[in-house]
């Protein structure tokens, strides 16, 4: 499911990756419509890589660069 929402700064696009909890569908305070929810990927699930930010390091830099900054 992909939902865009057009805002000021351009289009707006919210992720929930691996995310726990119950999923409500609920209006902005004081509106009626349902905003759209964005992207749920793995939901209720772990994902394997715990860390984006760790993981992109990894993909552009090396392992090495990794270990490089603690981890």
């Amino acid at each position: 499911m992909q939902s865009r929402v057009r805002g000021l700064l351009g289009e707006l696009f919210n992720w929930s990756i691996g995310g726990r909890g119950a999923i409500h569908d609920q209006p902005q305070p004081g509106g009626s419509v349902n905003e759209p929810r964005g992207a749920f990927d793995s939901h209720g699930a772990p994902v394997v890589q715990s860390s984006l930010y760790l993981s992109q390091i990894c993909d552009r830099l090396g392992m090495q660069a990794v270990s490089n900054i603690g981890y």
